[in-house]
């Protein structure tokens, strides 16, 4: 049975004001967890309550719609969510954004629930929980493989390190279709990322 103390959670990416209602959340409902703040090294990092300050050089985001100025965050994200892990010493973790609130510790009963996966062809120990809100099934409507919420990765810290233990993705990918002709069923004919931000 997991416990609260077996698990850090790791907040990646901008310190901004709901950060400090975040740490509050997992402090009430996670008491015995450790909480690792990763940021960048110029974040304004206030007052917290986190137990572990990680911070790394902020690798940028890019631009991939030049028309609503929409970014790219992935290499913010694997930096931020990396750097955070690998300091992480329980044996599950469950990486979240800053600005993700809890209202409740269910996501222990899930993680109980679903911890075995069950086949001899797995890439990893156990499952990795991620929400469905924003990840894309590509059988749907979007044809979008690979495209997983960012919001809460929850499972064994030695799977979810392997996640993250990733290269950048590469500038090209960024402007990829600056440079090349844009599929006629694309879903957003102003995205030039090869992948979805």
């Amino acid at each position: 049975m997991i416990k609260n103390k077996d698990i850090s959670f790791v907040l990646q990416g901008i310190v901004n004001p709901s950060t400090n209602i975040v740490i509050k959340s997992i402090r009430d409902h996670f008491p015995e967890s450790t909480i690792i703040l990763s940021s960048w090294s110029n974040s304004e990092i206030g007052i917290l309550d986190y137990d572990i300050l990680v911070t790394s050089d902020d690798p940028g985001g890019m631009i991939v719609d030049d028309k609503v100025l929409l970014y790219n965050n992935i290499n913010r994200q694997i930096k931020s969510s990396f750097e955070g892990i690998k300091r992480v010493t329980t044996k599950y973790v469950i990486k979240v954004r800053t600005d993700i609130i809890f209202n409740s510790n269910k996501i222990l009963k899930y993680l109980n629930e679903y911890s075995n996966t069950g086949g001899k062809y797995n890439l990893v120990q156990s499952r990795i929980l991620v929400l469905s809100d924003t990840s894309n099934n590509p059988h749907r409507d979007y044809k979008m493989p690979y495209h997983i919420c960012d919001f809460i990765y929850a499972g064994l810290t030695q799977d979810i390190y392997e996640v993250f233990n990733i290269d950048f993705m590469p500038d090209e990918y960024f402007r990829w279709f600056e440079t090349r002709i844009m599929p006629d069923n694309a879903n957003y004919q102003t995205m030039l990322s090869r992948y979805m931000p």
